[in-house]
């Protein structure tokens, strides 16, 4: 049984301290099994990659064991001191005192011996003897098995190992309790209930073998992971039978014939933690029948506008893994359970997914979203991800929710740990464990990365950090000495203000050239004017026909809606830029009541830095094209309060444009006679 080593539950920051890298903070494990791997596979009897990871596997299962026991198999420095008995000692060890216990608990068969050359078990005996497993809060097995089973999961099944610092962060921040009962339903090799179990024997006084033996459950359909974290609860005195080879997705079934349906029975609405990273991914869909009808987001959800909300219909569809865990979580879950869940970004702001985020808020109370960066799970995927921290309940309009931005992950693109100039890993999963407490305890500074946003003011049920923008909140707040209104361009146009329309347009490329008058792209806007080109311009004909359908007028403002890098550039247009079609890539936008917004205050405050912040972080991009859509109306612009300041930037804004504009148009108009 682990011993707590700290009476007494610690604070967050507390335990960031004691749960230091140790050994980790100069020996990367991943980095050390690859240097393995690379001398095993040049040189080893063994050549397959499959065979020599679970050689290498056994090997680390073995010095676990060494290290549990104290038997000092591992303990010598030096080749020469290692000598030819070394593998002989090992072999007798694995064969008399480790393999029994790992045919008992259904980890290995009395097949499982091992089978590498001599040299070999030499060099790994070396390699690992530098290394202390038991003080070491990183997965051994979980990063030996990621280096030798490279590509066996993570391109097929979605499966993607979860870096350390993120566990890290999902265990503290939750602070897992010993009378809790923990589950990982796609739990790997057992990263979580790992570190689950190193941090509380630090940080609670009260852990007990009933815990180790009863509270702490994971599930993967892998086998070998599940044996692998079948290893790891062995080797913390837990219950090797509480790791569970199945299905996760088949929990929910009312199947009596599978062996899924008694861990629903026994689990289903009880569990006060849940831990986990579902395996993630578009290709991999559930498409079997027998699984989606017992999800309701396995079904076709459909906006009625009537009852303005999504509703389920009865026809099921081809789903992600993903979503269809997070309805598996919240359902396992008691009242008042809480997660924290790995899920790709596009869960957290996709329009197309908004029916998936409608009913995570139904189901309780978002606690905080973590945005992490790229990077994350390089080298094996650039999926973006977030972590949703949720908890089951009655749901809430109105309570806080903790937005924090994750810049350094602690490794770069291919994977290589990085490190700061004082040797410490550069990484901010830990640092935002602390600012998670300084919220707790209402000390949080906020700021660009960390901030508080009201389920109130959430857009779209939009669940990004990055969709929202720190200053603008800030402005937004409720403050009786702000000099200005801040006003959506959708409250605009719903008291009729203004009106804002799609441009309509189908002129195809062939008609090019085919005249004088211009067709204006969204390429040909910048600086607030139209650059108007030569090359894309059409004839007399095809304007008419499509002028009335345009119905351009004088002080529209174009706005691109469309594009990559353009997207809320915009131009106001006078009488001489009538003459001319535009391309479909455009809003239009047109105020019609000149008593609160005139057009020239409207062009003016599009143009401002707090306004362009909120329209680059509205910006999604599906398939290939980038676009604000219908977020356009959540576009927030700051109204002055004062009349006058109101009426001495419209003056300004239109006496500038206006000159402009001549200016511009006489200088072409004007020709030379020859």
């Amino acid at each position: 049984m682990i011993k707590s080593s700290v009476n007494g539950q610690t604070t967050l920051g507390q335990s960031l301290k004691d749960t230091r890298l140790n050994g980790y903070k100069k020996v990367s494990l991943k980095q050390t099994f690859s240097n393995i791997h690379n001398h095993l596979y040049a040189n080893s009897n063994i050549s397959r990659n499959e065979r020599l990871g679970s050689e290498v596997i056994k090997i680390v299962l073995t010095k676990h064991f060494d290290e549990k026991w104290k038997t000092n198999i591992f303990n010598e420095k030096s080749y020469t001191n290692f000598g030819e008995q070394f593998p002989k000692k090992l072999k007798s060890f694995f064969n008399e005192k480790v393999l029994p216990i790992l045919i008992e608990d259904n980890i290995l068969t009395e097949k499982d011996e091992l089978m590498i050359d001599d040299k070999s078990l030499i060099f790994l005996g070396l390699e690992l003897s530098n290394i202390d497993f038991s003080s070491n809060p990183i997965d051994s097995l979980g990063a030996a098995f990621e280096v030798f089973a490279e590509g066996k999961l993570a391109g097929d099944q979605g499966q993607f190992f979860t870096p350390f610092f993120m566990v890290k962060l999902c265990v503290e921040l939750l602070q897992p309790k010993s009378n809790y009962k923990i589950l990982d339903p796609a739990c790997g090799s057992g990263g979580f209930l790992n570190y689950t179990i190193r941090w509380l024997s630090k940080t609670d006084a009260n852990l007990t073998k009933n815990f180790l033996e009863n509270n702490l459950l994971g599930i993967d359909k892998d086998l070998d992971l599940a044996k692998i974290a079948k290893s790891f609860t062995l080797f913390m005195d837990g219950n090797p039978n509480n790791i569970y080879n199945l299905d996760s997705l088949k929990v929910l079934s009312d199947d009596l014939r599978l062996k899924e349906n008694k861990f629903r029975e026994d689990n289903l609405n009880k569990i006060d933690l849940i831990l986990t990273n579902p395996p993630f991914g578009a290709k991999i869909k559930i498409k079997e029948e027998d699984i989606l009808k017992y999800y309701d987001l396995g079904h076709v959800w459909k906006y009625n506008s009537t009852q303005n909300k999504f509703l389920k219909t009865r026809t099921i569809q081809e789903t992600e893994p993903q979503i269809l865990f997070i309805e598996l979580c919240i359902k396992l879950l008691k009242n008042g359970g809480k997660m924290a869940m790995v899920l790709p970004e596009g869960i957290f702001g996709n329009p197309s997914q908004k029916f998936v985020r409608d009913y995570i808020l139904s189901k309780g109370k978002i606690l905080a979203i973590i945005d992490c960066p790229h990077d994350a799970f390089m080298p094996h995927t650039h999926t973006k991800t977030s972590i949703l921290f949720f908890e089951k309940g009655e749901p809430k309009e109105d309570y806080d929710i903790f937005m924090g931005k994750v810049v350094n992950c602690g490794h770069d693109s291919r994977g290589t740990v990085l490190y700061d100039e004082n040797g410490n890993i550069k990484e901010d999963f830990s640092e935002m464990i602390i600012k998670y407490e300084d919220y707790i305890n209402s000390k949080l500074n906020e700021n660009k990365t960390t901030f508080i946003l009201n389920r109130k003011d959430l857009i779209d049920s939009v669940l990004l950090p990055n969709y929202y923008d720190f200053e603008l909140l800030k402005h937004t707040k409720k403050n009786k000495n702000s000099d200005y209104e801040f006003i959506s361009l959708g409250e605009l146009e719903e008291k009729g203000h203004l009106s804002i329309k799609n441009v309509p347009s189908s002129i195809s490329k062939e008609v090019y050239g085919s005249g004088n008058i211009p067709f204006i792209r969204t390429t040909d806007i910048a600086n607030g004017e139209i650059l108007y080109s030569s090359i894309h311009t059409i004839s007399q004909e095809v304007f008419e026909q499509y002028k009335d359908k345009q119905g351009l007028k004088e002080h529209d403002i174009l706005f691109v809606k469309d594009g990559t890098y353009r997207i809320g550039d915009s131009v106001l247009l006078f009488e001489k830029d009538l003459n001319c079609l535009v391309q479909s890539h455009f809003k239009m936008i047109r105020v019609l009541k000149h008593e609160l917004i005139n057009p020239f205050l409207l062009f003016f405050l599009l143009q401002q830095e707090i306004v362009q912040k909120q329209i680059k972080s509205n910006v999604f991009t599906q398939a290939t094209l980038s676009s604000i859509g219908n977020r356009i109306y959540d576009i927030k612009i700051p109204l002055p309060k004062n009349k006058k300041e109101k009426d001495q930037i419209s003056n300004l804004a239109k006496e500038a444009l206006s000159l402009r504009n001549k200016y511009k148009h006489e200088l072409f108009d004007f020709k030379i006679k020859l």
